[in-house]
């Protein structure tokens, strides 16, 4: 008997999604082990997973926007949290000369 070990991360997925899954894998003979079951239900986790790190180029900076458009694009942010965005972006546009940039790209 061969026998793999698979390690799945589940992000931005509900309970019920993960139930599903679940289901899938012990139909289809395989194991289940649910590691980190204490963590908050989807979407309350949501907007925690993008992080507004430190950022020393302006490639960092573009990438960082880019990366934060695809993110946010799949949340349903407050205005609070748009708000902090918006000034984390509006700082490292400054900072590395991109103010027009990322306003054609609606990211400030």
């Amino acid at each position: 008997m061969i026998k793999h070990i698979v390690e799945v991360t589940l992000n931005n997925v509900s309970r019920e999604e993960q139930q599903e899954l679940k289901d899938y894998l012990e139909d289809h003979c395989w194991g289940w082990e649910e590691k980190n079951v204490d963590c908050p239900d989807y979407p309350e986790n949501k907007a925690r997973e993008m992080k507004m790190t430190n950022i020393y180029s302006k490639e960092e900076a573009i990438n960082k926007a880019i990366e934060w458009q695809r993110w946010s694009s799949e949340q349903s942010l407050s205005y609070g949290e748009l708000a902090e965005w918006s000034e984390y972006f509006r700082k490292l546009a400054e900072t590395f000369d991109l103010v027009e940039e990322f306003k054609e790209n609606c990211i400030i």
